[in-house]
């Protein structure tokens, strides 16, 4: 009424009749089409106008003509969500995966917004293999909503071994997968009991790394949120435990102890020796710490001392045997608790667990 003569509002006006949530009745479209071409001829880039159009072609089954006016509108601008689904959903009824994945990176693009509505879509899309295999090519452009698709896709995809999947074709496309998405890839395939899987991830992200023996030596990587295959520091509230170029440092109070340390293996059925060397531990063999590994269903498999650092210069080793039913074992480092009013502590500079020699 305030301004007949402009064709954006009278084209909002048509969109709002077609939009509204329930489903417009045949006079609510038959008015949305009459404003919606009074809206063009008073301007012919008035793009709500030309989506109300679209909208109306598809509701009478007019596919071809749905598809010009969509297609004009895309022409004008890619910045409107309702224009964007169509040609998303377009693409997917003609099985045109790449077209499909354009549109949802114009989308992605151009309405940042629209992330919440079409992330959950592509996210279990991704499980077929040839939409994860064009979503890798559209990935591999960097678009800038990417790590944020990836953050999303570690908590929410379908399966672990489609994520894995997708990540591992990402990093042999030389595209980088944040460091606590493919954390929580890992994790997930282990927990889903995908064990060759998750070590065959792993592995790409770690050159060099073997089954046979166990990693990261002088726990140079150790966090309290790394992968379950690297070092993992337990918050337990009674130890004080660190990590730092000279190795793996503990310390607690009185009476206190418990598990500090912990790393997955996957360790073939064999013979193996732990070996490592430590520091400033004055507590005699048997009241100190220990090494501990045990099978994934929790059988003990062998148990070593950490002797006095004044002895042997502080080496410490065992002997243990994987069994051929323990494709998983737990490799923990166990503090035993003690009534010295000072407490103790000490470090660990290196361990490893190897093939006997």
């Amino acid at each position: 009424m305030l301004a007949p003569y402009d064709g954006r509002i009278a084209g909002l006006v048509a969109a709002t009749l077609v939009e509204s949530g329930a489903t417009p009745t045949p006079a609510e479209r038959r008015k949305a089409g009459e404003l919606a071409g009074r809206a063009l001829q008073q301007d012919p880039t008035a793009v709500s106008a030309v989506a109300t159009l679209g909208d109306n072609a598809q509701d009478r089954g007019d596919i071809a003509d749905a598809r010009r006016w969509f297609g004009y509108a895309s022409s004008l601008t890619r910045r409107d969500p309702e224009t964007q689904r169509w040609m998303i959903e377009d693409a997917v009824s003609r099985g045109d995966i790449p077209a499909a994945l354009r549109q949802y990176d114009i989308a992605l693009r151009t309405t940042p917004s629209e992330a919440a509505t079409l992330f959950p879509i592509l996210a279990a899309a991704s499980a077929e293999p040839a939409i994860r295999a064009e979503l890798i090519r559209t990935l591999a452009a960097r678009p800038q909503w990417a790590p944020a698709f990836l953050h999303y896709a570690a908590g929410n995809s379908p399966t672990p071994q489609s994520l894995a999947s997708l990540f591992i074709g990402l990093r042999r496309a030389g595209v980088p997968v944040p460091v606590r998405a493919s954390n929580f890839a890992i994790n997930d395939l282990v927990g889903s009991g995908s064990i060759a899987q998750s070590w065959a991830y792993y592995a790409l992200l770690h050159p060099g790394a073997r089954r046979d023996r166990s990693r990261d030596p002088t726990f140079a990587f150790a966090t309290s949120d790394g992968s379950v295959l690297d070092w993992s520091v337990v918050d337990n509230g009674s130890i004080t435990a660190t990590t730092g170029p000279d190795g793996f440092d503990y310390a607690a109070s009185a009476g206190m102890g418990g598990l500090v340390l912990e790393q997955l293996q996957v360790l073939p059925a064999g013979t193996y020796e732990l070996v490592g060397r430590s520091r400033n531990i004055v507590q005699p063999t048997g009241l100190g710490p220990y090494w501990a590994i045990s099978c994934g269903d929790g059988r003990d498999i062998g148990r070593i001392e950490v002797a006095p650092s004044q002895e042997n210069t502080g080496r410490f080793a065992g002997r243990l045997v994987v069994p051929a039913d323990c494709p998983t074992q737990l490799l923990k480092l166990i503090i035993r608790s003690n009534d010295a009013v000072a407490g103790q502590a000490g470090r660990i500079e290196r361990v490893v667990v190897r093939p006997a020699s």
